[in-house]
């Protein structure tokens, strides 16, 4: 940790910050006075001119959410093949991993718990192992403009495969630990962590780490995001009810007619994200992130509730239902 801190100092004094304001960023931070004081001092000696950065190039505006919506489709025409050909993959891949479990779940003496128990757990590791690639490789074609090949993309989506695993992973389980007790706590996690992912994957950020970037992108411009999130949601709802409305109508017809749609949009959706990403990270350009520990353990605590609280919440059912069934039976409440 003490090379970023040391990082972030030597930023903040080319951009002509002083000592005395680089200490009170870093205390309000969380930092030790102790580590921030002999981190100040090593750098003092560091041989480097402190000279004043020029200001990178930001941008002053973020596009509305169609101006985002039609820049997405832009780039999804210019690689539409790519993107349907890496999402179809995905889709087989997956019906066949869930055939092949509920081969082995039909044969005979197999349906216990011994078997379904292991068969669920690797089912869900593949799953997390799949969408990490697939959100990779995706992020690595958009990058291209849906220029690369299939090679190149799963090739460079493969290096970061535990980043990957691990981002999606986190997220989820903050995510979800945020949503157990009111929704206003995931709505604020959820708008936050929006782009954890492309952190991971275009910016070398692993773990929590991703997580914190993708925070402090977001602070500041908090509403704006949310906005724009909120809008693709909008947007997927208004093509969810088109395609049910295609299943009700049309049969086995319409429900073909649906999955494709849904199989069509999924890229576009990701594309939209995306760009918001790329938008934000220029809007933000002069950013310098330097991870918090406050911030670290709060969503350390976050997604450990996120293991704990279904638990939690299961067994307090549980233990309801039991109670309500003994009343019933004029066992009293204990």
């Amino acid at each position: 940790m003490s090379h970023e801190l040391n990082d972030y100092i030597r930023h903040q004094r080319q951009a002509g910050a002083k000592d005395e304001q680089i200490k009170k960023s870093l205390l309000d931070a969380g930092w030790s006075p102790e580590l921030v004081n002999a981190s100040l001092g090593e750098n003092l000696n560091d041989g480097q001119a402190h000279t004043v950065a020029p200001a990178p190039h930001t941008e002053k505006t973020l596009p509305d959410p169609w101006q985002l919506l039609l820049e997405a489709w832009e780039s999804y025409k210019l690689g539409f093949w790519k993107y349907i050909g890496l999402f179809l993959i995905a889709g087989v891949i997956f019906v066949l991993l869930g055939a092949l479990l509920m081969f082995i779940a039909m044969i005979p003496g197999n349906l216990t718990a011994a078997v379904i128990i292991p068969e669920f757990i690797v089912f869900m590791i593949a799953v997390y192992v799949l969408g990490a690639l697939v959100n990779g490789s995706a992020a690595f074609l958009m990058e291209s403009d849906g220029k690369a090949t299939y090679k190149e993309i799963f090739a460079k989506s493969w290096t970061k495969v535990g980043s990957l695993i691990w981002i999606v992973l986190i997220v989820s389980l903050i995510t979800f630990g945020a949503l157990i007790p009111l929704i206003i706590p995931f709505i604020f996690v959820a708008t936050f962590t929006t782009f954890a992912l492309f952190v991971v994957v275009f910016e070398d950020e692993r773990g929590i780490n991703a997580v914190l970037k993708s925070r402090e992108y977001v602070r500041g411009i908090f509403g704006p995001v949310l906005g724009r999130v909120a809008m693709l949601l909008v947007y997927g709802l208004i093509l969810g009810i088109i395609a049910s409305i295609f299943e009700q109508v049309g049969g086995t017809l319409g429900e073909l007619l649906s999955a494709l749609i849904q199989l069509a949009l999924s890229p576009l959706f990701m594309l939209y994200s995306y760009k918001l990403y790329r938008h934000v990270r220029a809007y933000k350009a002069d950013m310098q992130f330097l991870p918090s520990p406050g911030g670290r353990k709060a969503y350390i605590a976050l997604a450990i509730w996120g293991i704990i609280g279904p638990l939690f919440l299961f067994m307090s059912v549980g233990w309801t239902i039991i109670r309500f069934i003994s009343m019933a039976n004029g066992g009293g409440l204990y």
